[in-house]
């Protein structure tokens, strides 16, 4: 049972893949095959200076370009041998059936941390069920084909390996999840805070914790020329200046929460009163921290699935917790429902399909909405998304002074229909989305 339940959710999370294209997706998949061209013809030196001179630069970093590449090779080959005709949109599918995997590795994590920190099997696979069959994660990574799921995969691995106390291990993985997004910091730092001792050991891992970042960028280096250009420009551009802009008599607000998150976990690390779970809770008030303050976009919402997921571990209140989540992932269809006319799922007046560039029709399909949504809608969904992020936060710190809340039938039965209404409301948002794009 348990593992038909976990089959289930991939099976619905992995209709996003076939279902729609975006420019993401797209991009990505054209930087892989860009680098088997340039290995093919022997310029890998000029890989990224002809990129950024078609206006095409990289945000990531070359090993993911290349894993992503390795997983494109095999239709590479039956291109390059059999002359058939490029159809980018295969291209792009067979990239997206990767994302999905790495989620369904990222959903195993999920429910491997549920079993570590105490929780019943079948908590624990609701868990992996809950984190697959989320918006953020089937519309926003598997369907818009997004990378971060490689650095959510690793960050989980990390934090399963230290919970099973293989620090080194921990470290690697850990390296490996920044090295994919940097996002991974808001998680990874206040575990080191927490935790970490001024011994030979802590020294270790942290040089384990280097080596995959610094061995990527050497290489990069040395393998192609100008690499960092383009990414460097569009994070000064575009990313940075947000993380200052909200400010109270020019005071940014972000670093000073985040510094005052981190010195209460490097204080309560000092004074020997650190517990297991602390980590999970500081990592998820930072990411509250960040969609509040900072940014709330769609692209980082599985961030905020995977974290708010490890926070539930840590509660007490199952049945409460899933009740926010769903209602976070409610707020998150509704907080793009009118505004974002390039995501797929969330665009209600005109998308191009998948299905119709792989059959040649690429015009954008409109639709006439007998009751057009209200501009507001978006703001009630980030008002919804943020308010059950920050309950669900909260809820181990309600709990602490309760005792242990007994495993009733009725909750049992509360969390099954949670889970039931999850599949619902995501099953609900695939058939709106097939209703509108086929």
């Amino acid at each position: 049972m348990k593992k038909k339940v976990l089959a289930f959710a991939a099976a619905l999370a992995v209709l996003p893949v076939f279902l729609f294209s975006h420019i993401d997706g797209d991009l990505i998949t054209y930087w892989a095959i860009e680098l088997l061209r340039h290995i093919q013809t022997g310029d890998l030196r000029m890989y990224a200076a002809d990129l950024y001179r078609d206006g095409m630069g990289i945000n990531y970093s070359l090993w993911l370009d290349a894993v992503i590449a390795v997983w494109e090779l095999p239709l590479y080959l039956i291109h390059c041998l059999l002359h058939l005709p490029a159809h980018w949109i295969i291209y792009e599918t067979w990239y997206k059936i990767l994302i999905w995997l790495v989620n369904i590795g990222a959903a195993l994590e999920i429910s491997r941390i549920f079993s570590l920190l105490g929780n019943k099997d079948e908590k624990s696979v609701t868990a992996g069920a809950f984190y697959l069959i989320s918006i953020p994660v089937c519309f926003y990574s598997i369907g818009v084909g997004q990378v971060d799921c490689f650095g959510i995969w690793f960050f989980l691995c990390s934090l399963r390996l230290m919970l099973e106390d293989r620090q080194e291990k921990a470290a690697v993985f850990a390296g490996l999840s920044f090295l994919c997004k940097s996002f991974s910091l808001m998680a990874i730092i206040p575990l080191f805070l927490l935790y970490a001792k001024p011994n030979r050991k802590t020294a270790r891992c942290v040089s384990w914790a280097l080596l995959p970042v610094v061995l990527e960028k050497v290489s990069t280096l040395l393998l192609v020329k100008d690499y960092f250009i383009r990414g460097n420009e569009l994070n000064k551009e575009v990313f940075f200046p947000r993380i200052f802009a909200v400010s109270i008599n020019d005071y940014p607000l972000f670093p000073i929460a985040v510094l005052v998150v981190c010195a209460v976990c490097l204080y309560k690390n000092i004074m020997g009163t650190a517990k297991k779970t602390e980590g999970i809770l500081a990592g998820g008030w930072i990411f509250c921290i960040f969609y509040f303050l900072v940014f709330c976009h769609y692209q980082w919402f599985c961030y905020g699935a995977a974290v708010l997921l490890l926070v539930i571990a840590v509660s007490r209140h199952k049945a409460y917790a899933y009740f926010l989540y769903l209602g976070m992932n409610v707020g998150a269809f509704l907080r793009d429902i009118v505004q974002e006319e390039v995501a797929a799922i969330l665009v209600i007046r005109k998308a191009e399909t998948a299905l119709g560039r792989l059959s040649g029709l690429t015009k954008e399909v409109t639709i006439g909405m007998r009751f057009p949504v209200p501009e507001y809608t978006s703001s009630v969904g980030k008002a919804l998304f943020l308010a059950c992020f920050i309950l669900i936060v909260l809820l181990p710190l309600l709990e602490k002074k309760e005792r242990d809340v007994e495993d009733s039938t009725v909750m049992k039965k509360t969390e099954k229909g949670l889970l039931i209404l999850q599949w619902i409301f995501t099953a609900f948002c695939f058939a709106f989305s097939w209703a509108v794009y086929l």
